[in-house]
């Protein structure tokens, strides 16, 4: 009997040997944490990471000294399958890469981001990552593509910030949508008073971005205050609300309201912002409503390094009712940002915090982080050794904040692409059309209605708190009238003919319904505003 036990054992022992190996054969071994070279040189900064169709990871990054895009794809388990280089005779800086609905996946970013004027640039590129096509959005002054979304009618959402539309000195953003089918913008809106979008989140039907900007007090101003914003669009990306925060909305010309990280949506439908005042041994937590009114701001100290000043990169619900904060610190008197990982409960009050890494011989730079299917979170990251050795680096995290270095199976598509060629250059002069939107009329859009004609105007945003923007295009000297619901005149001023964008604060009314009248020697146009 116990000779019997002892063969069968043998026997399962025997198996599970073989699945293990065969398993590992074809998946690999698990090479998280995962530190990658550039593909030349030795300067490598991630810009974006997302999870393919196969359960695989996309990686963009940026070769600092060769001023090139790059681009890695690798297995569940870290094992490298193909890369690509983007370059051409300007810098190349791959700000996102997001995985297509054919399996593929579309690169964006922004190109002469050291020259004068940049422009942006997307490209679409195979499972297999050869290139379909390409382009290279011209405009002028600095701009880039901060985001791009693909929908399921063909059509990509594509949002580039900069400072390509200046109005009364101020940067502005647009987004617009660009169709697949006849290769053309179709729809292009302006976005006021918001420069630096960045990433969004979709919610429930609505998307919300958050975004950083400077208002000017005169075109030739040499002084400025910085401020912030959260905006909501519909599935159709329709606008829907804007929420600036300005040091105005605190008392104070101190005070930089500074919403940094993805914003995330609640189980109460609350949208929560992580921020940052560059401020030491504490962040800030900005929470709104679906309507995005501001309900609270929440402190969060630090628990280690409390010296240093922090800038929160991603926030995310963990398990009972506990919320994840990944940041990056600064050290006193230096820009070199290391990468730390805190667990804190729903008001922000930090439970457990730590450093990630080999701290004595690298540092380590936060620059992604998403969730991916099976309840991991990616991690990509910047490691420095010296100035020059800089390279990519991957980690993998359970919801209990702990590494995994668990090897899983990989579908055998994953290696369809093996026999590909390995590295090669997608380079933009040959191969990428060209779109100028630089005189483009239709940028001038403040939300999806019409395009105001010769008789029309908009204001923007509409409900708002009292602080919008009137657009309009009279050819002779303008009036303004601001009624009261019952006819009583409240507001009354001149604005100038070549200002076709004027911005009021009138956050001093009270929430209601109010007229608003244009009028000129010719005509007059009148418009219903909502302040709440």
């Amino acid at each position: 009997m116990k000779n019997m036990f002892l063969s069968i054992n043998t026997y399962i022992n025997k198996y599970y040997l073989f699945v293990f190996l065969f398993s590992n054969l074809v998946a690999g071994y698990s090479q998280f944490p995962k530190s990658i070279k550039c593909l030349s040189g030795n300067s490598a900064y991630p810009s974006s990471i997302c999870e393919s169709y196969d359960s695989g990871i996309l990686m963009s990054g940026f070769n600092y000294w060769l001023k090139t895009g790059e681009l890695f794809k690798l297995d569940k388990n870290g094992n490298t399958l193909w890369t690509r280089q983007i370059q051409g005779n300007e810098t190349i800086v791959p700000l996102g890469v997001v995985q297509a609905l054919d399996g593929g996946c579309w690169i964006y970013g922004e190109t002469s981001v050291y020259d004068s004027e940049s422009d942006g640039f997307f490209c679409k590129l195979n499972a297999c990552g050869n290139l379909d096509f390409g382009y290279i959005i011209r405009s002028n002054g600095y701009n880039y593509i901060g985001e791009l979304i693909q929908t399921r009618n063909d059509k990509l959402i594509i949002r580039q910030g900069g400072s390509s539309f200046l109005i009364n000195g101020r940067e502005n953003s647009w987004y617009g949508y660009f169709d697949l089918n006849t290769r053309e913008f179709n729809k292009t809106f302006l976005l006021p008073l918001v420069s630096r979008m960045k990433k969004s989140t979709f919610f429930n039907d609505l998307y919300f971005f958050n975004s950083f900007w400077f208002y000017k007090e005169s075109p030739d101003s040499n002084s400025y205050f910085l401020g912030s914003s959260i905006i909501s669009f519909d599935s159709s990306m329709s606008f829907k609300r804007i929420k600036h925060l300005s040091p105005f909305d605190f008392q104070t010309s101190n005070y930089f309201p500074d919403l940094w990280s993805k914003p995330y949506v609640n189980s109460n439908n609350d949208v929560l912002v992580g921020g940052t005042k560059y401020q030491v041994g504490a962040s800030e937590i900005f929470k709104f409503d679906k309507n995005l009114n501001l309900k609270a701001i929440m402190k969060s100290k630090s628990l280690i390094d409390t010296v240093y000043s922090e800038q929160i990169e991603y926030l995310s619900k963990l398990d009972n009712d506990n919320y994840l904060i990944a940041l990056n610190k600064f050290p006193p008197n230096s820009s070199n940002a290391k990468a730390y990982f805190a667990r804190s409960d729903s008001n922000f009050v930090r439970l457990k915090e730590f450093i990630y890494g080999d701290t004595i011989n690298y540092q380590y730079w936060l620059r992604d982080l998403i969730e991916v299917s099976g309840g991991q979170m990616l991690v990509a990251m910047s490691q420095f050794k010296t100035s020059n050795d800089i390279q990519y680096h991957i980690v993998r995290y359970n919801h209990n904040l702990e590494i995994d270095t668990n090897t899983y199976p990989v579908k055998n598509y994953d290696y369809k692409c093996q026999n590909s060629i390995t590295k090669f250059d997608i380079v933009f002069d040959s191969n990428f059309d060209t779109i100028s939107i630089k005189d483009t009329p239709s940028l001038l859009f403040f939300s999806s209605l019409k395009a105001p004609n010769k008789d029309d105007v908009l204001v923007y945003p509409n409900p708002n708190d009292g602080r919008f923007f009137i657009y309009h295009s009279f050819e002779e000297p303008v009036f303004i009238h601001i009624y009261d619901i019952r006819g009583v005149l409240i507001y009354f001023s001149k604005l100038e003919t070549n200002e076709a964008v004027s911005e009021f604060n009138k956050s001093d009314l009270k929430s209601g319904v109010y007229i608003l009248k244009l009028t000129s020697s010719k005509k007059s146009v009148v418009k219903k505003i909502v302040i709440e």
